[in-house]
């Protein structure tokens, strides 16, 4: 069985992790990279629950379940579907996505480090840390552009739900990463290289992946 690596990329909405996720495709030399979205798995919402008010950055949130099954049929080298969400909607749609097992696996989510079941598969977790206020800016570009909110909207989810989970759930899952990424006008990514070097070996080598089940 051929071994796979995978690499988790967790840190607060609008820190830098498509960025950080979109270098190491470019820059690494490995052809075999898959990358998945903590995103996918969202919970639909169910009829009563109004969006505005729901805590998407909340652990319960997610479908970790089958986040986890996705990820170990990957590690066995077989296929597997992931599905598809809907931020308009708030609902999974019908199709979803089909992975084909890959050398390199990358998931990226806020909240992935939250979970040992998670973790407990991932070779290397890296957290990007950046300040408050340029996680906000990008979250609300993203929102306006991408998912049709509103500004006063954004704010309010900000505040009630988005910068509250950040420090109770988010922040303190920082102390599971191998690597923390700085994401600031001082320091942008310092570091990512030596991440691109990681994979780069993984892939010229048979190596057997470290999988960590003590955090």
């Amino acid at each position: 069985m051929n071994p796979i690596m995978i690499i988790g990329i967790a840190g607060g909405s609008g820190s830098g992790k498509t960025h950080v996720t979109n270098y190491l495709l470019k820059n690494t030399r490995s052809s075999e990279i898959v990358v998945i979205s903590q995103d996918n798995f969202y919970k639909g919402l169910c009829e009563n629950d109004d969006p505005t008010t729901y805590n998407f950055d909340h652990p319960d949130s997610i479908d970790w379940s089958s986040l986890e099954s996705c990820l170990h049929d990957l590690l066995e080298n077989k296929e597997t579907d992931i599905p598809i969400y809907d931020f308009k909607t708030h609902k999974r749609k019908v199709d979803t996505i089909h992975i084909k097992p890959a050398k390199v696996i990358i998931v990226e989510g806020i909240l992935i480090f939250t979970q040992k079941q998670i973790r407990n598969l991932l070779m290397y977790k890296i957290f990007i840390d950046a300040e408050s206020d340029i996680r906000i800016m990008r979250r609300i570009e993203r929102d306006i552009q991408e998912r049709d909110r509103s500004l006063p909207d954004i704010y309010h989810q900000y505040n009630n739900s988005v910068k509250p989970s950040y420090d109770k759930f988010i922040e303190p899952s920082k102390k599971h990463a191998d690597f923390i990424l700085p994401n600031n006008e001082k320091n942008r990514f310092t570091g990512i290289d030596m991440i691109v070097n990681h994979i780069d070996l993984f892939s010229t080598f048979t190596l057997s992946p470290k999988i960590s089940k003590y955090n």
